[in-house]
């Protein structure tokens, strides 16, 4: 995937999610019909995930390592994290994206945030020159391993992506059960 289409997915992905909250009646942020995350807590984890992104994006190539294996392309990243995903039992991502279980913001609060976060993530991503994403490693995912800045791009686009399309299914099945 060029970089160009990367960025244009991404952020495609982060307004996909902007018009999906705002037009998501507030009743539904807190209920979720799996008995798993509400759409809130969805939500909280995608933007403590992207904000994580955009702040380890924020570090200059010389502050990181140097990448020891060429990176992956969008489909391998997609397909083993869908694999190991699945074999996961639960599947968790790391302690510091994990929505608080408390959470109960209101749904300006949390489409604030969320624009915010969105925003930060892409300006951080266009001022990584895009010759050296495949040069330098940037975070050690837990299924995934180490990443390359460019890797964690696919990532980062497929996981929002993938959130976007749980918090659609989570509202059409909770908006069709109380019609």
């Amino acid at each position: 995937m060029s970089p160009e289409a990367l960025q244009s997915q991404l952020a495609g992905n982060i307004q996909r999610i902007s018009d999906f909250l705002e037009q998501l009646p507030e009743a539904y942020l807190q209920r979720s019909p799996d008995h798993r995350w509400t759409i809130a807590q969805e939500l909280l984890h995608l933007t403590k995930s992207n904000e994580g992104t955009a702040r380890l994006l924020s570090r200059l190539p010389e502050q990181l390592r140097k990448a020891e294996n060429p990176s992956r392309s969008y489909e391998e990243i997609v397909r083993e994290y869908q694999t190991k995903y699945a074999a996961a039992n639960p599947p968790r991502g790391p302690q510091g994206v994990q929505p608080d279980e408390e959470a109960s913001m209101d749904k300006f609060t949390l489409a604030s945030q969320w624009n915010k976060t969105g925003q930060a993530l892409l300006k951080s991503m266009e001022t990584w020159p895009e010759n050296k994403w495949g040069q330098y490693t940037l975070w050690k995912h837990p299924l995934l391993g180490v990443l390359t800045v460019q890797e964690m791009l696919y990532f980062t686009t497929f996981h929002n992506e993938h959130h976007a399309g749980i918090m659609e299914a989570k509202y059409t099945t909770l908006s069709e059960s109380t019609t």
